[in-house]
């Protein structure tokens, strides 16, 4: 079932409601959004309702909520300090998809950071700095092919070489020459 538009908006208004403290939801009605919107199987609701039962009650201990207002503070510390330089990760504990996007961005070698790699998080970085590859967990065609196009000496780095690999390398830098492990 696909939500429309109009049950979105809602939706939308009722959670806007709720967080302003001027309403509450009933978990019955918690179960009915999920289901509608995430077509999900009524046992996983309600599991999901007991856990936003007890977030909910969290929220309520002021230890708790002041707790995850300075968790927010400490990530827009974190997300300013990356984007100044990308191998300030290292320090960084928690490590949103933004903040490790922002620190591969400024510094390719920031990968060597990363705690959990997304395709995606490994394909800026080869992009932004090609031997970065050698700092992929999972290298794969597209993310290999994206370093040695952007500097074909990363070539080095690559795992696992194919022909289309080798000849994008070296039509990047002849240099790469050297590092084909494969009979061409």
């Amino acid at each position: 079932m696909e939500a429309r538009n109009d049950d979105l908006s809602h939706i939308r208004t009722l959670l806007e409601l709720c967080e302003l403290g001027l309403t509450a939801i009933p978990t019955d009605v918690l179960q009915l959004i999920l289901l509608h919107l995430f077509d999900i199987d009524p046992l996983s609701v309600l599991y999901l309702s007991e856990v936003c039962k007890a977030f909910h009650r969290a929220m309520q201990k002021p230890t708790i909520a002041a707790g995850l207002g300075g968790l927010c503070g400490q990530l827009k510390k974190d997300l300013a300090m990356v984007k100044q330089n990308g191998l300030y990760l290292e320090f960084v504990k928690y490590q949103p998809l933004q903040i490790c996007m922002a620190a591969v961005t400024q510094n390719g070698y920031a990968l060597y950071y990363v705690k959990i790699q997304t395709e995606e998080i490994c394909m800026v970085a080869v992009t932004k700095c090609g031997n970065a590859l050698k700092h992929v967990k999972n290298q794969t065609e597209k993310i290999c092919m994206a370093a040695v196009t952007r500097e074909g000496r990363a070539l080095e780095h690559v795992k696992c070489q194919t022909e289309e690999i080798c000849l994008a390398a070296i039509a990047q830098n002849g240099l790469a020459a050297q590092y084909v492990k494969i009979d061409l």
